[in-house]
């Protein structure tokens, strides 16, 4: 029986959020070894099936198990000569110089790699695999690729990223961080703070609307409720009494005493 992988919307690879986080790794990694020439993102582009270099025909090399450089001999030793602010076919570069070139090479791709492997939380220390190694990045399943140029200049090299690894990042970026979970509480707890409008009632009396009409200073009203009965205080559009009190005068206003 064949191993089942996970299928994930080659759209992913062109969320904003792969393009930004992948660019801005390279960016670090070009202002922290590129001062007089920054070297310059181009062409991110999503693909479908296997990774394919602007390149030519450069073989790819692994870095961990996630990303993935097709740099030709002459794009990683311009690199060099970047890093270095010198040019190999310049006379006075001495045999010193060409050995400190040999080794910058290889630190530059390794922390590039290093990274971009960071910036999207790949986790380990990216190594290098057998120079030369020649393989799909993408194992077909797609990713995506973004270009590295000198400005004024051609591509030095080109990056691959794999779909699922890309998709384990939008994903996680899809929804924010979970917080912390509200505290749970009663009903009359969450209501406590709630502003309710109270009305205070003597009692009710029925007229007909040609009786209140016909309403004139002297007349008396006889209501449903005893003297003694006090004042209902009710909800505002309720007729349930919730106290009862009576009225009184404080400081010369009306006041309901329970």
């Amino acid at each position: 029986m064949g191993t089942v992988r996970r299928w994930w919307p080659l759209e992913l690879a062109d969320r904003a959020v792969a393009r930004e986080t992948m660019s801005e790794a390279i960016g670090a990694w070009s202002s922290r070894w590129f001062v007089k020439s920054p070297v310059v993102v181009s062409n991110f582009r999503s693909v479908r099936g296997s990774a394919r270099s602007s390149g030519g025909d450069e073989s790819w090399r692994a870095y961990g198990s996630s990303v993935a450089l097709s740099c030709s001999r002459r794009g990683s030793q311009r690199l060099a000569e970047m890093a270095l602010d010198l040019r190999t076919a310049q006379p006075l570069v001495s045999e010193t110089d060409r050995g400190l070139l040999d080794l910058y090479e290889p630190m530059l791709l390794n922390d590039l790699a290093n990274q971009i492997a960071s910036a999207l939380n790949l986790g380990g220390n990216p190594t290098p695999a057998t120079t030369g190694s020649i393989f799909d990045p993408f194992y077909g399943d797609g990713g995506a690729c973004i270009d590295l140029v000198e400005r004024h200049a051609g591509i030095l090299l080109t990056v691959a990223v794999p779909l699922s690894e890309i998709a384990a990042l939008a994903l996680e970026r899809a929804w924010p961080p979970a917080g912390r979970a509200p505290v749970l509480t009663t009903v009359p707890q969450a209501m406590g703070a709630t502003a309710l409008q109270l009305q205070a009632t003597l009692g009710v009396a029925e007229l007909t609307l040609s009786d209140l009409e016909g309403l004139s200073p002297g007349d008396v009203l006889v209501l449903d409720a005893p003297i003694n009965a006090g004042v209902a205080l009710t909800l505002k559009g309720s007729s349930e009494p919730i106290k009862r009190g009576k009225l009184a005068e404080v400081g010369g206003e009306t006041v309901l005493n329970f």
